[in-house]
């Protein structure tokens, strides 16, 4: 099939939204993302076991100035890490510093190495993965530029029920024919029902290199406080795969449209395809051992059944009570109605997101 024939079938399947038979629309998108898979597959294996080599420059505002690191980013999907020395930073005690940042399936850690000392210092670790994903430094997100918007690949990104396609159109920017699809995301949020996220998503695709991402735009639909973009750009290929070169984010204030801010810059100098064993995204690969919540606690079979031994002791001796006392008379301290099952929603607080807050997440 003709890159002209899958654009076409592209923007014909992202009316989502548009038309008033829903259920066909879903249809085609859902035959949308398959194709996208079918056509990048190769692409994101390429991309998913990587070992990438890149130089940093973040820009933040301070008026000290840039931020400027050498890295390595490893890749072995769904595990992520990113090793970066600073040459320059506005805290001068950091310059000469090493920092790491691991995502693996358990846990999140971050360590530093300040400038001539060894060895690393355990800084932060979570268990929440998901958090850890999100947490890892942006250059992370570097393999992901390719087929990925924001932390998510383009068909997690379009499957996304809250999403509403509300756009679609060819459009050529540098001489290069590229799909740009706009669309409408609804964000639930448990705390606050009748608060949800609102978000506008903007995604462009170059069907001449195997449907790579060249850039991604979101912002808060009903706030617009502030715009967020991504560039990505490619030089050369390998195995027919399209190679990174340098991926910028930024983001742009609305009294002062075409300024960047909060720029971070990623230059990629080599590209490595291999896959990086999962020893290497582990606290022993910093030569740290014994950290409490390091490894996953194995599963302890004979606390497991005694535990079990003791839940059916304690459910006949419940039983027995009830049949002694007779049916319709409650036991003290459990009332007939009891609860929903439900969780209340945490109030806003430390961790906890407010409805303002919300709004300006991705």
């Amino acid at each position: 099939m003709s890159r002209t024939v899958v654009a076409a079938g592209l923007i014909a399947a992202c009316g989502v939204g548009l038309g008033p038979d829903r259920s066909s629309a879903d249809e085609a998108k859902d035959e949308l993302i398959r194709e996208y898979k079918q056509k990048t597959g190769p692409l994101i294996d390429f991309y998913k076991h990587s070992v990438i080599r890149f130089r940093m420059t973040e820009t933040t505002g301070r008026p000290n100035g840039e931020i400027i690191a050498d890295g390595e980013l490893r890749y072995n999907d769904p595990l992520v890490r990113c090793d970066m020395h600073f040459l320059k930073h506005p805290d001068k005690e950091k310059i000469g510093s090493d920092i790491a940042e691991v995502a693996n399936r358990d846990r999140f850690f971050r360590l530093v190495r300040p400038a001539g000392v060894d060895p690393y210092r355990l800084e932060v670790m979570q268990q929440d993965v998901d958090l850890g994903q999100r947490v890892v430094l942006w250059t992370a997100r570097v393999p992901l530029a390719a087929y990925g918007f924001l932390s998510q690949t383009v068909p997690d990104m379009l499957a996304d029920g809250g999403l509403v396609i509300t756009d679609r159109k060819q459009v050529t920017e540098g001489g290069r024919e590229l799909v740009r699809v706009t669309g409408d995301l609804t964000v639930p949020m448990p705390q606050f029902p009748d608060k949800p996220g609102r978000y506008t998503r903007v995604l462009t695709l170059d069907p001449q290199l195997g449907w790579a991402v060249t850039g991604y735009s979101w912002w808060p639909t009903k706030t617009k406080s502030r715009f967020f973009h991504a560039a990505v750009s490619y030089d050369g290929a390998a195995e027919g795969i399209p190679l990174i070169k340098r991926v910028e984010y930024w983001a742009e204030l609305p009294a002062a449209p075409g300024k960047k801010v909060d720029q971070t810059v990623v230059e990629v100098t080599a590209i490595d395809r291999r896959r990086v064993p999962a020893e290497d995204f582990t606290l022993e690969a910093f030569g740290i051992t014994g950290v409490a919540g390091s490894n996953p606690a194995p599963r302890q079979w004979p606390a497991f059944l005694a535990g079990g031994a003791v839940l059916i002791v304690v459910g006949a001796g419940c039983l027995w009570a009830y049949h002694r006392r007779g049916p319709g008379r409650p036991p003290a301290g459990i009332g007939l109605r009891g609860g929903s099952g439900r969780q209340a929603a945490p109030a806003p607080g430390p961790g906890v997101p407010s409805p303002e807050s919300a709004e300006a997440r991705p």
